[in-house]
């Protein structure tokens, strides 16, 4: 009944979705990494809404690109129908299709000729797809709600719908096209993920900005042209910025086979770590935990994991039947 009264109200506010397209500016650290376009439109009497994002980062001298797709197709009344996603990392993209038929999400996986398929129970959640999301946003934020609450499906992350939670904090303008557009500003939170961000939205709930806090730096977005796919000069580096320098020298480090690491937060806030294959965790406190890696004496699986046949299942990138790997 709730997720009935939510679609109700969000049919009776937007019914149809004028075809439109916006370009972003995509930054790490500062530093130009890419573009992100997204689409919507309504054919068919069917909300379309389609995101492309396309970085590309240094990996010690090596320029490597990464480019994802994602079209969610949905009713008016925000009811998934279907959800295609296409990720190029490599000479071998993968494609995926979610096709929702009420209790069911039939799953379909394409890569190099392959083809995975599987069907999986529907969440029971509530949760909203990008349009439906973005409706109850105009309708909360325009009545004042300062606080606003709702589940979404992240499809990198699985199936399991995430609460995501923006906070207003303020407002402000941002610069686009000679003109600076009135913004207000918010934090966001989603559950089960380690960082936070913000968003800046225009009076009409449209993303003009965005920033989130990584561990390897801020991605951050702010809408622009189409001018953003062309890409000059320096490209962020995310392979030996990244290395962790020891206090002290080590000796025969690469014939070491036992690593101890006693890690910290700046902000004191507790850190989460599992005990699983070579890492186990040696002790925990206020802010800080010591990591053993032990990759000569990897920690024995738990009966449930045993007898979880989804470890052995094929994926996109390991997958038992090819004749490569058989």
């Amino acid at each position: 009944m709730r997720r009935l009264v939510v679609l109700l109200v969000l049919l009776a506010i937007v019914t149809q979705t004028a075809a439109q397209t916006r370009w972003y500016r995509l930054d790490l650290g500062g530093v130009p990494a890419g573009w992100r376009r997204v689409d919507e439109t309504t054919r068919d009497g069917k909300r379309i809404w389609s995101s492309t994002e396309f970085l590309r980062i240094n990996r010690g001298g090596q320029v490597v690109e990464i480019q994802a797709e994602t079209t969610w197709i949905d009713t008016p009344a925000g009811v998934p129908i279907e959800l295609r996603m296409r990720q190029r990392m490599g000479d071998q993209p993968v494609e995926t299709v979610w096709r929702f038929t009420g209790d069911t999400i039939e799953m379909e996986t394409r890569q190099g000729g392959r083809v995975h398929k599987n069907t999986i129970a529907a969440p029971t959640t509530p949760w909203l797809t990008p349009m439906a999301a973005r409706a109850l946003l105009q309708l909360r934020g325009d009545a004042g709600a300062d606080v606003i609450e709702f589940d979404i499906i992240q499809p990198d992350l699985g199936t399991s719908p995430l609460k995501q939670r923006l906070e207003r904090i303020g407002e402000g303008t941002v610069q686009w096209q000679g003109t600076h557009w009135p913004v207000t500003r918010w934090k966001t939170t989603t559950a089960g993920l380690p960082f936070t961000g913000e968003v800046e939205y225009s009076i009409d709930w449209l993303q003009l900005a965005g920033s989130m806090n990584l561990p390897f730096g801020t991605l951050t977005d702010t809408i622009a042209g189409p001018e953003v796919q062309h890409l000059d000069g320096e490209t962020p580096e995310l392979f030996t910025s990244l290395f962790v320098e020891p206090t002290t020298p080590l000796k025969n480090a690469h014939a070491m086979r036992r690593l101890v690491l006693r890690l910290r937060t700046r902000d004191g806030r507790d850190i989460e770590l599992e005990s699983a294959g070579a890492q186990s965790i040696a002790g925990i406190g206020p802010g800080r935990i010591t990591v053993v890696v032990e990759p000569g004496a990897p920690l024995p699986i738990s009966g449930d994991e045993a007898q979880d046949a989804s470890f052995l299942k094929a994926s996109s990138l390991v997958d038992g039947e090819d004749p490569a790997i058989k």
